[in-house]
C-alpha cells in the first residue's frame, strides 16, 4: 500500500499540489471529504469530525510578536 501524507500550512495551496501529486503517482488522494463520508457511513455528525481536521493555527513566533508588539504598545515609563 502507498501512503503519502502532505503536511502544509492553511492557504497554502496544499490541496492542489496532494491533488497533482496524486494522479501523477497513480493512487487516491484523501482529503476532508474522507471525513464527511466516514461519518456519513457509520452515524457520525459531520461537524464532530471537522474538529480534528485541518485548522488555520498561529504559529507560536506570530504569536510571541503578538505579545511583544502588544507589550511594547503599553506605556512602561515609570510613574512620577
Amino acid at each position: 500500500m502507498k501512503i503519502v501524507t502532505i503536511n502544509r500550512e492553511y492557504g497554502s495551496g496544499g490541496r492542489r499540489v496532494a491533488f497533482m501529486l496524486s494522479e501523477k503517482l497513480g493512487i487516491s488522494c484523501y482529503d476532508s471529504n474522507l471525513l464527511m463520508v466516514a461519518g456519513e457511513r457509520y452515524g457520525i455528525n459531520p461537524d464532530f469530525p471537522e474538529g480534528f481536521d485541518e485548522q488555520k493555527s498561529i504559529s507560536l513566533l506570530y504569536g510571541i510578536s503578538l505579545i511583544a508588539n502588544n507589550w511594547a504598545d503599553e506605556d512602561r515609563s515609570p510613574k512620577t
